[in-house]
């Protein structure tokens, strides 16, 4: 339930210590705050005498007394961060990558207008975000980061609260729900992608000085694309229940729009690569039933009308039978909504054994290693090459999210769960001696591949020149997390690196969920254990690499109206969802656990063993600057996409 937004003022966002949070919760005057971090920042200060330097203050009357064991616990240690403040840097990064008009607050004064006359048949789709270091609107990753971003506020508004980010974080989620309603329209032509991929990345510049329309591509009845509608719709969904409460009439907008949304995606099964053969090229899709899954589950919560929620069940459970569910690697990301309808499930269905395996074997991987991620010599969690603290910040991100809604956690669970998400996020934000996220900390990056903050300022002509230019960006991407170090801690600062330091919306969405959930406490102690982090027997873990071919299987799925009661869900068995509530696995509809896969015989990730890498990028060295595949779960080398199967309307 979303809370009041009351914001606090913020003060002193410059910190990159951890220290600005704490000190403003304390009864000081503004002089003694700017007293403690001058010290705390001065050229010749260390951390570890902080608390000698809080007695000084107090002996010399300049601290209160009273604060001075508060400040030294709060605000002297390193690996202590303002994750509000890094929450903010990270908002500023989506303002970045607006496409559109921008408004009066826009608050990138090195961005302008762009995209002005994006258009589908005459429709207005201006708006949303460009991906990544390019200037392509990818509506499948974008609407999952829209998606993240909708439940992290649902889940951790207080969190948002209490870093005074709640306002920034509604306003950057309606700039991209905004577009999402407009590619939706009536829902007969749904807008998946405005540009093209390799027109686009055949030029280096700002989205300022494109001249000109672009192509924008629409899945329909006949080349459908249920994994990019349902993935939109469920972003859309989520938002509704964001803005329950601040924007009411704003949220029925919202819950329409994802409606037909689910309309569509329910009703034409297919993946919108398969229609869109440009997309193919960057985010071809793997499934899409656990999309469509995942737009019921969220229709459920913004409605309330049960069938939704039995809707989202059938279809998760399709999508782990038809789309080979036991293999779906440990990784929540753009191809990967199965791990989202997981945990909302887990809530509805906390008896069901399949769910809490699935969600056991997860939270096992990301905790301890596993087949799937192993740890780097300074402890970064690790499940392959490109983009890999991407998957860090979602993992972390759906942990936090499952402990939000879970019933009757073990103390060590959630005890496993807050000491990773503080160590994996003080890994990203400088524990290790340098930061990953630009414009933050120690030594951030400063060289992302990343077009327009590599451009100089507007009015002079950008080219492959400030590509090739060794120095900095002349723009700092502030808030922007790259993609990260290799399985050795490797990394270096090179534009020209897209898999280690490139940027993108989706890897931003789960880092700054984590760091909402972490706004409002981390409960890390010692002394519990962090052993076996299931909480009930594991009968299966996600050990299979995803198999390729998918069956064509449609369910029926009616038409549903936002002004009308749902209509009967076809269901997989007699067994209904209130009794699989109650009931142990072996009742679950038309589902029995599977025996656990064997493990792949290689001990590195999965990614580094396959061509398929982290989750969506091809794997091994590059020979042009830009990846044919730039998100492909499909080998590199691939055969072409099938034409897009045609499904009658039912």
């Amino acid at each position: 339930m979303m809370i009041g937004i009351q914001q606090p003022a913020r003060q002193h966002k410059e910190d990159s210590r951890g220290s600005v949070g704490c000190l403003v919760s304390l009864d000081l005057s503004n002089t003694q705050r700017q007293l403690v971090m001058a010290q705390l920042y001065s050229s010749t200060w260390d951390l570890q005498g902080c608390p000698v330097l809080t007695q000084v203050l107090v002996v010399a009357g300049q601290l209160p007394a009273a604060t001075s064991a508060y400040i030294t616990a709060c605000c002297c240690h390193a690996g202590d961060y303002d994750y509000g403040q890094v929450l903010d840097l990270s908002f500023m990064f989506y303002e970045a990558q607006r496409s559109g008009k921008l408004p009066k607050s826009n608050r990138i004064k090195w961005r302008g207008d762009s995209g002005i006359d994006h258009a589908y048949n005459g429709r207005d789709v201006t708006g949303g975000w460009y991906d990544a270091g390019d200037n392509v609107k990818f509506n499948l990753p974008m609407a999952w980061s829209a998606g993240v971003l909708a439940w992290s506020i649902v889940d951790f508004a207080k969190g948002y609260q209490a870093a005074g980010e709640l306002a920034t974080a509604l306003d950057n989620l309606k700039w991209v729900t905004d577009y999402f309603i407009k590619c939706v329209g009536d829902g007969t032509e749904v807008v998946v992608q405005v540009g093209n991929g390799n027109q686009d990345h055949a030029v280096w510049g700002r989205p300022e000085d494109i001249v000109g329309p672009v192509p924008a591509y629409a899945v329909t009845r006949d080349r459908p694309g249920s994994d990019a509608v349902g993935a939109m719709g469920a972003a859309l969904a989520a938002a509704a229940v964001a803005f329950k409460g601040v924007n009411d009439a704003y949220s029925a907008q919202l819950t329409d729009a994802a409606t037909k949304a689910y309309n569509f995606a329910s009703t034409y099964l297919g993946k919108y690569s398969d229609s869109v053969s440009d997309a193919a090229n960057f985010y071809r899709s793997s499934n899409s039933k656990d999309d469509v899954a995942f737009n019921a589950l969220w229709l459920y919560e913004a409605t309330g009308k049960d069938a939704y929620k039995q809707a989202g069940y059938d279809w998760y459970m399709k999508h782990y039978k038809d789309e080979d569910g036991p293999g779906v690697w440990d990784n929540f990301d753009w191809d990967s909504n199965s791990w989202g309808a997981v945990i909302l499930l887990n809530r509805y269905y906390p008896n069901d054994a399949l769910l809490q395996s699935r969600i056991s074997g997860f939270i096992k991987s990301w905790t301890q290693g596993s087949n799937w991620v192993q740890f780097t010599p300074k402890g970064l969690a690790y499940s392959g090459p490109w983009g890999s603290l991407r998957h860090v910040g979602n993992a972390l991100f759906l942990m936090k999210a499952y402990l939000a809604g879970a019933q009757k956690v073990p103390a060590n669970v959630q005890n496993s769960i807050d000491c990773a998400v503080k160590k994996q996020l003080g890994y990203i934000l400088g524990d290790t001696g340098r930061s990953f996220v630009i414009g933050y900390g120690t030594n951030p990056p400063q060289r992302p591949h990343h077009r327009s903050s590599s451009c100089p300022p507007m009015g002079q002509a950008c080219g492959w020149d400030y590509f090739n230019n060794p120095g900095p960006n002349p723009h700092t991407l502030y808030g922007a997390v790259v993609g990260g170090p290799g399985s050795s801690d490797d990394y270096v600062d090179a534009r020209n690196d897209y898999i280690k330091n490139e940027v993108a919306t989706d890897y931003n969405a789960g880092f700054t969920g984590a760091l909402a959930a972490a706004a409002e406490g981390l409960q890390c102690k010692a002394g519990l254990s962090d052993g076996d982090s299931s909480n009930s027997t594991q009968t299966q873990s996600s050990t299979q690499a995803p198999e390729a071919e998918l069956k064509t299987q449609s369910p029926e799925s009616p038409q549903v109206s936002a002004a009308q009661p749902v209509p009967g869900i076809a269901q997989s068995t007699s067994t209904t969802a209130a009794a699989a509530n109650t009931t142990a696995a072996a009742d679950v509809p038309a589902v029995t656990a599977a025996p656990a896969p064997a493990a792949p015989t290689s001990k590195a990730p999965p990614a580094a063993a396959a061509a398929a890498a982290a989750a969506g990028h091809p794997a091994g060295a590059a020979t042009t600057l830009e990846p044919s595949q730039k998100n492909s779960t499909t080998d590199a080398t691939a055969e072409p996409a099938a034409a897009a199967t045609q499904i009658p309307s039912p």
